[in-house]
């Protein structure tokens, strides 16, 4: 049995997966990682999934010791050593 992995949500290093097996007898669940947790969570019901994912973005978000790498992740154009002289 091979699982399918859904990407459902992500902000902040934290991503929401909705995971399912091919069988159709094999329930859906939905995966819950971030930088915080040691482990991804397994979440069995798709109203808790979201809310922890909601919990998990502000707690991330408020976590000093994260602040840096979520700013040194987002996605901005390089800046040049230099400026170019305009002159």
């Amino acid at each position: 049995m091979s699982m399918v992995e859904v990407p459902l949500r992500e902000t902040a290093g934290v991503a929401l997966y909705e995971v399912s097996g091919s069988d159709s007898d094999v329930a859906r669940a939905f995966r819950l990682s971030s930088r915080r947790l040691a482990e991804p969570r397994l979440i069995a019901n798709e109203l808790d999934a979201h809310t922890a994912f909601d919990l998990e973005v502000i707690a991330t978000l408020a976590d000093p010791s994260l602040s840096g790498a979520i700013d040194e992740s987002t996605e901005r154009p390089p800046r040049p050593a230099n400026p170019p002289n305009t002159r």
